[in-house]
């Protein structure tokens, strides 16, 4: 179900990234905001109107002067230079060490960002305007990770993909419908997976408890994603209904009545079903993927750096027996 921010940004022909850019936000936080996760900041609502009120062409003509820098940016991120993307370089500047970690911090999935830098897929504007925004703004540069090395004859203490311990997420999760829960909420495996932040092969794989206890991490998330439907069950409270903007029809801000669907609750939850088991198993398939393909890249520039070193102790071994 589209909220009613969706329909004025898409009516107004922006993308979410630019709604995001013009409102003085970050895309995830946007994400979150469209979605009906969090609620729009008071202070940003009359600024939210005053954008779709614009116009599309004007929207659109501004987005054309962005599309060039955007694309160039992006070119420039998916060149290779000594066998290594730019976009890795960047990430290093940020202090990103991994496409999982970079996925999380903009919302963007992880499968997407090495589907659309290896182009296997043609990267949508939104998606390439998301990276630029992101790597334009050196606050988004992450405290730097300090590295720890395991004890000798101990294996190191990778927490990544670890079964969660903790008794009340455990518990939260055991005794929790989430698939109930998601459909009594309208929102599905990818309003999810973009709303907390978590790939979509884990959503699916935690929603249909197709593991016994998934990471920390990853019910964390999961839990204070539905929270906030607890909290803030509706992004149309009284509170907003009661003082719309000027350039809109107070009728605008009702909620559109839903559709009945003439498929019963069993049968469409049985399809979705279907459907995630085969998006899931091909998600899983590429992060594994993606996940070898980072250790590879890694082993083959400490190896070039390696070899970089051997070289130059060689030149210098020539040099003294040249003397």
């Amino acid at each position: 179900m589209e909220t009613y921010y969706k329909k004025k940004r898409k009516k107004a022909g922006l993308a979410p990234s630019d709604m995001a850019k013009e409102l003085g936000i970050n895309c995830k936080k946007y994400s979150l905001i469209e979605n009906g996760v969090v609620k729009m900041p008071k202070n940003l609502i009359d600024k939210f109107n005053e954008i779709v009120s614009k116009g599309k062409n004007e929207n659109t003509l501004e987005r054309l002067n962005n599309e060039q820098v955007v694309n160039d940016f992006w070119n420039d991120m998916k060149t290779k230079v000594d066998g290594q993307y730019n976009l890795k370089r960047r990430m290093k500047e940020f202090n990103i060490d991994t496409f999982r970690e970079l996925a999380s911090l903009t919302g963007i999935s992880n499968s997407n960002i090495s589907h659309y830098l290896n182009e296997d897929w043609e990267a949508p504007y939104d998606f390439k305007n998301t990276m630029y925004q992101f790597f334009q703004d050196e606050l988004n540069i992450q405290v730097p990770k300090k590295k720890s090395s395991p004890l000798k004859g101990q294996k190191g203490n990778n927490q990544v993909g670890r079964a969660c311990k903790d008794p009340v997420l455990v518990n939260w999760y055991k005794t929790t419908d989430l698939i109930k829960l998601a459909n009594e909420n309208n929102v599905t495996y990818e309003d999810i997976s973009i709303g907390s932040g978590i790939n979509l092969s884990s959503v699916s794989r935690a929603m249909r408890k197709s593991t016994n206890a998934p990471s920390y991490n990853t019910l964390k998330c999961l839990k204070e994603y539905f929270d906030k439907f607890q909290t803030n069950p509706t992004i149309f409270d009284d509170e907003w209904t009661k003082q719309p903007c000027e350039t809109m029809n107070v009728d605008e801000f009702a909620m559109p009545e839903l559709e009945k669907c003439e498929e019963t609750p069993q049968k469409e939850e049985q399809n979705n079903t279907d459907v995630y088991d085969v998006i899931e198993r091909y998600h899983r398939e590429i992060d594994e993927i993606d996940d070898c393909l980072e250790t590879y890249e890694k082993m083959l520039q400490d190896l070039s750096n390696r070899r970089k070193v051997c070289v130059e102790v060689l030149k210098v071994i020539e040099e003294i027996r040249g003397e």
